[in-house]
């Protein structure tokens, strides 16, 4: 009964938050006025305003109802942290939808730009064969922090793991923002050598960053 009412919210409610609520709301009543909405709402979507799109369509009462559609041509468009996202959704539902999205998440791997190569490689599945190697290459690629989440993900592979620690380990030495990162995957992936490089992370300035 809220349908109509929360479409308008999506559509006209000054606040970016209430707008994202009512989009995914929207989703979760789904069916195919539901989506027709969403779609409606598209041409003018900023990108975060597409994100929560994407999760709308994404939802099971709206991806039966024609979601499914919408986030294939998301997808396939490619070029935006939206696609990759579509693509992830896709890559995990039965049937042609799955090998779609897998395809398309293996391309943002090896060609997208850093943003999209490092979340299509946070989302990628590790049974995806054709995933995994885009991975393995990126993790010997030369974007530094693409480099690091590959290693990351590389470290969930029990055939992998060591290999990839023992890099992440040199990396996490230097003095940039990789390695930054790369001492936060070391800690993530259990690593005991991530220990005293998190103790002088410590002491380093900036309340956030001795809190992550």
């Amino acid at each position: 009964a809220d349908l109509d009412t929360l479409l308008e919210t999506a559509r006209l409610d000054p606040d970016p938050m209430s707008r994202s609520v009512a989009t995914r709301a929207v989703g979760a009543i789904g069916g195919p006025r539901a989506v027709l909405g969403l779609s409606d709402l598209w041409p003018g979507a900023d990108p975060a305003e597409e994100l929560a799109i994407v999760d709308a369509w994404g939802t099971p009462r709206s991806f039966s109802a024609g979601g499914e559609d919408a986030l294939v041509r998301v997808a396939e468009s490619g070029g935006s942290i939206a696609s990759v996202v579509a693509a992830s959704l896709l890559a995990r539902a039965p049937g042609a939808a799955q090998r779609d999205g897998r395809a398309v998440l293996t391309r943002a791997i090896e060609d997208g730009t850093s943003d999209e190569r490092r979340l299509a490689v946070e989302l990628a599945g590790l049974d995806d064969p054709d995933a995994l190697a885009a991975i393995a290459a990126a993790g010997n690629g030369s974007d530094a922090a693409v480099r690091v989440t590959a290693l990351s993900r590389l470290a969930e592979v029990a055939s992998r793991r060591t290999a990839a620690l023992h890099t992440l380990e040199g990396l996490a030495a230097g003095a940039d923002g990789a390695a930054r990162q790369a001492r936060f995957a070391l800690a993530n992936a259990s690593d005991p050598a991530a220990i005293p490089l998190l103790e002088h992370e410590l002491a380093t300035e900036g309340p956030g960053l001795r809190t992550r």
